[in-house]
C-alpha cells in the first residue's frame, strides 16, 4: 500500500486535520472489509493516536510489542518478530479496505514498509488506489423497455390512459433497484434507440370489457420475442376512479414481474443456473438467493454464499449484495447452521446489513433487511424505526408488501403486519412462502389454533426445521397427538439438538411470551419438552 502513498513518515497529521483522522479510523474500523485481527486493530488505533497527541518519535517495536502485544520489558525483537508481522498484514488489510469499502473515503491512513509510524493523507485526483481488473458488465443487471399503452376502446377521451400507464410503471420499477428501466424514444410511428439496448419489453392494451375498462400486459424476451408472461386486469366501471385504478394495476404488474421471485428474475436465474459461483455476474449472483429461498438446502446455501461474496468483491459499492449476504448470515445465527462461526455471523449479518443501507439509503430493501437483522438480534426499537422507513420510501407498493408486514409482525405490530402480507397474498401470486411464519404467530397469539395449522399448509421448506416446529405447535395445541407427533420426529431429525437449544432458536424470532409459551406447551403435548 505504501507504494501509492509518496509522503515520508514527516507528512501526518499537519496535512489533514486532528478530526478528519480519527473520523478515518473510525470509519476503518467499523468496516466489515477490514479484515484486521482484533490485535491488529489496536495496533493500528494505538500508532494513529500517539501520532495524533505529537509522540510518533516513540513508535518503535519495542512500545508497540508492549503495550500493544502485551510483551514484558525484556522484549527482544530480533528474537521475537511479532511486531514486524503483525505490521505486514495490518498493511495488508488497510490496502484491501481502500480496494473494497474505501475507494471514496477523504482521508488515506498508510503505514509505509520499514516504519511503524503512520501517514496520513487528504485523498487527491493521482493518489488512487490500483483499479481492479474485472470490469463490471452493466448488461447483467436485467434491462426493460416499457411502452405506452395502446388504447383500444375507440374512445379519444381516454388516449391519455395509454402514456401515463407506461409512465407510472417506469416510476414504480425505478424505485425496484435491481430493473434497468429504459424509456423508447418516439420515430416515425415506432420507437428506436432504446429498443435495442432493453433484454424485456413490456407493452398494454387497453380494451372495453364486460364490467367496464380492462387492460391487458404483456411482457416479452426482446431477444427470442418470446412470450414470457402477461395478464388481464380489471379496471372497473367507474371513470371517477381510474386514477386509483391505474396505481392498483401498476403496483399489481410491478410485484409480479419485478419482485424477487418474478417473472424476469427467474428468466434469467434459468439461463444462468449452470454456471460456477466465480463465473456469475452480480444479477446472476443475486438470483443464487432464490435458488437457496425455495430449495432450502445446505448445499444452495453454500452456493449462494459464495456466489454473493464474489459479487462483493466485483461489485463492492452494490447495496443489494451486502444486504443479501446479511440475510444469509442473519441465517446461519438464527439457525445455527452447523460448520460455521455463530457468533462471527451475527457480527457479520449486523455489519453487512448496516452496510447495505449506508450504500443505498434509500433503498427499501436495504431497510427492510436491516430491520430484519435488528429483530433477529433482540433491538426491537431499532428494527421497529427501520421498517417503519422502509414503509414511508413507497408505502403503496407491493413489491415489498409483504417483507415489511412480516418485520413489523415479528417487532410486534401484529395487525399492520398481517393486514401488509394479506395484501401482499392478494396481489402478488409470487410472494415469499415464509411470511405465513408472521401470520401463524398472529394466530398463536390470540389462541386460534386451527387457523394457525392452516398458515402452514402454505409453508413449501421442507428442509428447515422452523416448517415441523410451527405445525407440531399448532397440532399440540388443537390435541391432534398423532400428527403433532409425526411434526417433531421431523423437527428433531432437521435440527437433533433442539430439546437442549429450542428456547433460545424460538428466541430469534419469537419476541412475545404470548406467543412464546403456546409454543412451548404445544411442542410438550406432542412430547418434546424443551430445557
Amino acid at each position: 500500500m505504501s507504494q501509492v502513498c509518496q509522503k515520508d513518515s514527516s507528512a501526518t497529521a499537519e496535512d489533514v486535520s486532528s478530526q478528519a483522522v480519527r473520523s478515518q479510523l473510525a470509519r476503518i474500523l467499523i468496516s466489515p472489509e477490514f479484515t484486521a485481527t482484533e490485535s491488529q486493530r489496536n495496533f493500528l488505533s494505538f500508532v494513529v493516536q500517539q501520532t495524533l497527541d505529537g509522540h510518533s518519535d516513540e513508535i518503535k517495536g519495542f512500545t508497540v510489542a508492549t503495550r500493544v502485544f502485551g510483551r514484558g520489558n525484556d522484549f527482544d525483537q530480533a528474537i521475537d518478530p511479532i511486531v514486524s508481522i503483525q505490521a505486514n498484514k495490518l498493511r495488508r488489510a488497510l490496502e484491501r479496505y481502500y480496494l473494497v469499502d474505501g475507494q471514496t473515503d477523504p482521508v488515506l491512513i498508510d503505514i509505509p514498509k520499514g516504519t511503524y509510524i503512520p501517514v496520513f493523507s487528504p485523498r487527491q485526483e493521482d493518489i488512487s488506489f490500483p483499479k481492479r481488473t474485472e470490469a463490471v458488465d452493466t448488461g447483467a443487471w436485467p434491462t426493460i423497455l416499457i411502452h405506452p399503452f395502446v388504447n383500444l376502446t375507440g374512445d379519444k377521451k381516454l388516449d391519455w390512459l395509454g402514456p401515463g400507464f407506461a409512465s407510472e410503471l417506469r416510476m414504480e420499477l425505478t424505485r425496484h433497484q435491481d430493473l434497468q428501466v429504459l424509456k423508447g424514444i418516439p420515430a416515425g410511428g415506432g420507437y428506436r434507440a432504446a429498443d435495442s439496448l432493453a433484454r424485456f419489453v413490456l407493452d398494454g392494451e387497453i380494451l372495453n370489457g364486460t364490467a367496464g375498462l380492462e387492460v391487458i400486459v404483456t411482457l416479452t424476451d426482446a431477444r427470442t420475442n418470446l412470450q414470457l408472461w402477461s395478464n388481464r386486469l380489471d379496471c372497473g366501471a367507474d371513470p371517477a376512479q381510474l386514477i386509483n385504478f391505474q396505481k392498483k394495476i401498476v403496483q399489481t404488474v410491478t410485484a409480479q414481474i419485478g419482485c424477487e421471485q418474478g417473472v424476469i428474475a427467474k428468466k434469467i436465474f434459468t439461463e444462468s443456473s449452470g454456471k460456477a459461483p466465480e463465473k456469475l455476474k452480480t444479477y446472476e449472483a443475486i438470483l443464487r438467493f432464490l435458488e437457496f429461498s425455495q430449495s432450502r438446502t445446505e448445499y444452495h446455501f453454500v452456493q449462494a454464499l459464495n456466489a454473493l461474496q464474489h459479487a462483493r468483491d466485483i461489485e463492492p459499492r452494490c447495496s443489494k449484495v451486502w444486504s443479501m449476504l446479511a440475510r444469509l448470515y442473519i441465517i446461519i445465527y438464527s439457525y445455527e447452521i452447523s460448520g460455521f462461526a455463530i457468533r462471527e455471523a451475527r457480527e457479520k449479518a449486523i455489519a453487512y446489513a448496516e452496510q447495505g443501507a449506508k450504500l443505498a439509503p434509500d433503498s427499501q430493501y436495504a431497510r427492510i433487511v436491516l430491520a430484519l437483522v435488528r429483530v433477529v438480534t433482540d433491538e426491537i426499537t431499532a428494527a421497529r424505526k427501520e421498517v417503519q422507513l422502509a414503509c414511508a420510501l413507497n408505502p403503496n407498493s407491493i413489491i415489498q408488501a409483504d417483507a415489511i408486514g412480516y418485520v413489523m409482525a415479528l417487532s410486534g405490530d401484529w395487525q399492520q403486519g398481517s393486514e401488509l402480507i394479506r395484501k401482499a397474498i392478494r396481489r402478488n401470486p409470487y410472494y415469499p412462502d415464509y411470511v405465513h411464519y408472521a401470520l401463524w404467530g398472529n394466530w398463536i397469539r390470540q389462541n386460534n389454533y386451527e387457523q394457525a395449522y392452516q398458515e402452514t399448509m402454505h409453508l413449501r421448506g421442507p428442509q428447515v426445521f422452523w416448517e415441523p416446529l410451527v405445525k407440531a405447535v399448532a397440532l399440540g395445541n388443537l390435541g391432534r397427538l398423532e400428527e403433532g407427533r409425526d411434526c417433531v420426529a421431523d423437527l428433531l431429525r432437521l435440527k437433533p439438538d433442539f430439546p437442549e437449544r429450542g428456547r433460545i432458536l424460538l428466541g430469534r424470532y419469537i419476541k412475545f411470551d404470548s406467543i412464546t409459551e403456546p409454543a412451548v406447551n404445544g411442542l410438550k403435548k406432542c412430547g418434546l419438552e424443551l430445557e
